[in-house]
Formats: structure tokens, C-alpha cells, sequence
């Protein structure tokens, strides 16, 4: 008899150390995994300094670390904003909310010749070297088309779209 359960507990064993790596990895692929999200004392004065006197309205601030690159996803007036900055203090770029609304006039006449505009979803402006650049989300049925316009209208295909 003392064989049977010593089978069983084994069997129970392996089936829970199963079910936590997979309720695990679960967890992990629902909340982003590892963000390398840091603690306002571990960034450098330099960078706060910065951040503070180019967005001095800022609230809510979410720092996180990637690839030596500091970014801080914020709000200023009730309106989302990003910025990333180098561990110099130098601001690299930044992004805020737009409503589909303000986009430029130029723009929508020649994305609404190409697309639908209730097909426009998530504009916002990116900031970068003192231009501004305007991203926006293609809803298709099966994807969505990430694009980067002047404020013309033109495709950017220098610039990465900003997650």
C-alpha cells in the first residue's frame, strides 16, 4: 500500500509544479514580463533635471530603463505623454496623445485619399531633433498598419514607430 501513495504523491507532485510553471509563464506573458521598470533615486540628476525643466506640468511619471535609454511615460494635462532621454540628460524625443481630430488638415486630406478615417486609431505627435512627426495606427481587419507621417501627409520611413 505504502507504494501506491508514494506513486500518487509523486504523480500530484510533478502535476503542481506544472500547473505553477504554466500559471507562471502565463502571468508573465499577460503583465509584459521582466519591465525594467527603476525607482525615481536611481536615475541621474542629470536626466531629472532635464525631464523637470522641459515638462515641468508632469504627473504620474513611470520611469523604466531600456538600452541605456531612460523613459518616462507621463501626463500634462490630462493628456498622455512619453519622453526618452540619455544618461547625459540630452532629450531624445517625446510623444503625446492627439486626437484624430487635430491632425493636420494637409495630412488627413492625403491618408483619407489611401485609407478611411474611421480607420485612423491612436495618433499621436513624436517629437524628435525640434520636428515634429505624427503617428497613427491602420486598423485592417486582420492587422494594423503602424505609420509615420510629416505633417503632409508623406510616409517617414526613417523614423521607428513608438510603442
Amino acid at each position: 500500500m505504502k507504494g501506491i501513495f508514494g506513486h500518487i504523491q509523486n504523480d500530484m507532485t510533478r502535476i503542481l509544479f506544472i500547473f505553477l510553471f504554466f500559471t507562471s509563464s502565463l502571468l508573465l506573458m499577460f503583465t509584459g514580463g521582466c519591465k525594467n521598470t527603476i525607482t525615481p533615486i536611481a536615475i541621474p540628476s542629470v536626466v531629472k533635471n532635464t525631464f523637470k525643466s522641459n515638462f515641468p506640468d508632469a504627473v504620474s511619471m513611470e520611469w523604466e530603463m531600456r538600452n541605456s535609454i531612460f523613459e518616462v511615460d507621463f501626463e500634462v494635462d490630462g493628456v498622455d505623454y512619453a519622453a526618452r532621454l540619455d544618461n547625459t540628460g540630452k532629450l531624445l524625443a517625446y510623444k503625446y496623445d492627439l486626437s484624430i481630430k487635430s491632425l493636420p488638415q494637409s495630412l488627413t486630406d492625403k491618408l483619407s485619399l489611401t485609407h478611411s478615417i474611421s480607420d485612423w486609431d491612436d495618433a499621436e505627435v513624436v517629437v524628435e531633433n525640434s520636428k515634429s512627426f505624427y503617428q497613427l495606427e491602420i486598423e485592417n481587419f486582420f492587422t494594423n498598419d503602424k505609420l509615420i507621417l510629416d505633417n503632409k501627409g508623406n510616409l517617414v520611413e526613417t523614423l521607428k514607430y513608438w510603442n
